[in-house]
């Protein structure tokens, strides 16, 4: 099984990403190498409005290798998510 990166995952669009995240209750992810640093901004800016936090964090795994940006509404951060973000 061939491990994912940036370059095998198709990129979202910031507004299917945040429309994505809202629709869930689960932390979603995105490669943060799809983005610009303008992208990042309103990324930041767009969940900040609809009460999305925001985690960067590395990722080592057979799934994927590289940098996720997570995404997850505030609401449903407890301690079943505390260990994820």
């Amino acid at each position: 099984m061939a491990v994912d990166n940036y370059t095998t995952v198709k990129k979202s669009s910031i507004d299917d990403v945040i429309k994505d995240a809202l629709e869930v209750d689960h932390i979603i992810s995105a490669p943060i190498e799809h983005y610009t640093q303008d992208e990042l901004k309103e990324l930041a800016e767009k969940a900040k409005k609809n009460d999305l936090v925001i985690t960067i964090r590395a990722e080592h795994s057979n799934f994927y290798q590289g940098v996720l940006l997570s995404f997850i509404k505030r609401k449903n951060i407890d301690d079943t998510f505390k260990k994820y973000i």
